[in-house]
């Protein structure tokens, strides 16, 4: 069932490595997703991918390469956001 969020956010992640995988981003992404999702900033921008410390809008976003962890890129327009870790 697809829910209206009008006025509302959605925020997506997922891992590009497998959480067994030396180096998984796995965790990172969780983190910095629910990071974003508690932001201000992010109140009402519609449906949200949070990949590799990027915030992309879900429209937008595509993955250019299968094996690469810095493969997610918002074709023709840059990112909604960066995630810094030190906030």
């Amino acid at each position: 069932m697809v829910r209206d969020i009008s006025g509302g956010s959605c925020l997506l992640t997922a891992s590009t490595k497998d959480i067994n995988e030396l180096g998984t981003d796995d965790p990172r992404n969780v983190l910095f997703s629910a990071g974003v999702a508690a932001s201000e900033k992010a109140r009402n921008m519609g449906i949200m991918v949070c990949l590799n410390d990027g915030i992309h809008s879900a429209r937008e976003v595509t993955k250019t390469c299968t094996s690469n962890v810095e493969t997610f890129e918002s074709s023709g327009y840059s990112p909604l956001g960066i995630v810094d870790e030190d906030t």
